[in-house]
């Protein structure tokens, strides 16, 4: 038995569930981690930069209030109104970070769909298109679910973006693993 095919087999599993636990976090949460995540990056870089300024203008401060229209009586949810105050550069860079996160877990994803399928058939093209096909659809069925998650919303744009995660993940690996393949030809010789 090779345990390589079945650890691979257990990565790309692991991805698919990682992707799916991401999807089903309701959109308040959501975007509260995304909050977190961006802030720690800019406190992060302030401090290497030296640029720390204490002091906020009053045109760095902005508020931004979440959309409850599809959270229906739900105790969890009962802080999900409130105003949120955050720094003018986290709501500039949300649109970006979380848009590159979607690329990048989709360019994983990529990577170990084709990695597993080569186990099955000779890698060539038409195996990195399967891959593609694949796992674009598994984007569709997450943007799906993803209606079904309050405050969250299912878009076909979401799934033009994996979609770029995804070519870029399996074209990588498959030109990684073309260049390997020649490589070790060439010692054998």
């Amino acid at each position: 038995m090779n345990y390589m095919k079945i650890f691979n087999i257990v990565l790309l599993i692991i991805c698919l569930v990682i992707i799916f636990l991401f999807s089903c976090e309701d959109g308040y949460f959501s975007r509260r981690t995304s909050i977190k995540t961006i802030s720690t990056g800019i406190n992060c870089i302030k401090k290497i930069t030296g640029s720390d300024n204490k002091q906020k203008s009053s045109n760095e401060i902005i508020t931004s209030k979440y959309n409850t229209s599809k959270i229906l009586n739900k105790k969890s949810y009962k802080n999900a109104n409130k105003t949120v105050i955050i720094n003018n550069k986290v709501e500039d860079n949300l649109f970006f970070v979380r848009k590159t996160a979607h690329i990048f877990e989709y360019f994983i994803l990529g990577i170990l769909m084709l990695n597993v399928l080569r186990y099955y058939c000779n890698l060539n093209f038409k195996l990195v298109n399967l891959s593609v096909i694949l796992c674009i659809l598994y984007a569709c069925t997450d943007e799906i679910h993803q209606l079904f998650v309050p405050g969250r919303t299912g878009k076909i744009t979401d799934v033009l973006i994996d979609s770029i995660g995804i070519i870029l993940g399996s074209f990588f690996f498959y030109f990684v693993l073309k260049i390997r393949l020649k490589k070790n030809r060439l010692e054998v010789i």
